[in-house]
Order: C-alpha cells, then structure tokens, then sequence
C-alpha cells in the first residue's frame, strides 16, 4: 500500500545473492581447515590420556587387591599370594593377574586389557635400564603393605610405564615408586 503513494521505492531483496553465498562458504571452509587438525590432535591427546588412566585404575586395583587380601575366586577360596600387572612384549596389551595359594600354585584371575590400536605401552626404568624383573610388577598379598612390591628396578631408579601414540607420537609415563605410589606423569625418564 505504501508503494502506491511512493512508486519510486523498489521492493525489498528476499535473499541472498550468489557472490553472499560463495563469501559465507569460503569462510566456512577456512575455519574447517583451520579447526581439523587442531581436532584430530586433540582427539588423540584424549586416547591417550583414557589410556593412561585405565592403566593406573589396573596397577592401583592390584595394590588394593593385595592389601585387603583378596581372596583369588577358585573353589576353595584360596588366599592370594600376590598380585600383578604383566605387560606384552608386543606392547599391545597388559594383564592383571593372581597368584593363589593352592597346590600346586597357580594363577587363576586374568583380567587381560587391549591398549588401543594408536597406543603403545612399554616398561622401563628411569635410568634407562631395562627393568630386571621383566615386563612385570608384583604387589605381594602376604607381606603387603609391611614390604613394597617387588621392584623391577635397581634403586634408585624408578619403574615407569611408558604410553606412547602412535600418531600424535605423545608419550605419558606412569610412575611405580618403590614404596608402592602409583601416579602419572608427562616428563622425561629421569627427571
């Protein structure tokens, strides 16, 4: 109705124009292209971070486990002598198991955890030795918490568990101090 007394006005565009269209896209791939890599690293981080975190839960379930004496879940309900967390030589997975208090000895629980396939998992000694006991760390269920684990390091070098990505080639060390003290830790071995 306003046209009609004012027909010099032109009507008002209803969208946009291709030259809009093609600015708004162009700007919206060079975000993309910014922001992916930044993802994709960041996704990484966060596997192994996960990683990391599901093998101290393991090593502290066996530091509990042979505290509170643990029974090992066989027939008899034998005590556990020991508890331990075994490591591949393939580096593609560890192992929580037992050792029960039976004739003849045996290892009866195994709880076997796959690292994902970007993440490796290495023992080492933080004077970069290897570790003298092997790929292993044993929490004893008779004497602990009265003697440490059995240390697969000569002291005072210190037992780490080394988790490294494949694809962002981040490492995270877990640390087993001789007394038993499980924790994390993103420095060097050694430091």
């Amino acid at each position: 109705m306003f046209r009609l007394f004012c027909p010099s006005l032109k009507t008002a565009s209803l969208g946009f124009t291709l030259v809009e269209i093609i600015v708004a896209i162009a700007i919206l791939s060079l975000a993309a292209v910014v922001a992916i890599p930044g993802f994709n690293k960041f996704n990484q981080d966060q596997v192994l971070s996960l990683a990391t975190g599901e093998l101290i839960t393991t090593l502290r379930q066996a530091e509990g486990n042979a505290q509170s004496g643990v029974k090992c879940g066989d027939n008899n309900g034998s005590p556990s002598i020991n508890w331990y967390i075994s490591f591949s030589s393939f580096n593609d997975y560890y192992e929580l198991k037992a050792t029960c208090q039976t004739d003849p000895i045996l290892t009866i629980y195994s709880k076997k955890k796959v690292t994902p396939d970007s993440i490796t998992v290495s023992t080492i000694c933080s004077d970069g030795s290897t570790p003298t006991t092997g790929d292993f760390i044993t929490f004893n269920s008779t004497t602990y918490p009265s003697s440490p684990p059995v240390y697969p390091c000569v002291a005072p070098a210190i037992f780490m568990i080394k988790l490294t990505s494949l694809k962002s080639n981040k490492s995270d060390y877990v640390r087993v101090d001789q007394g038993g003290a499980i924790y994390e830790t993103q420095s060097t071995p050694g430091s």
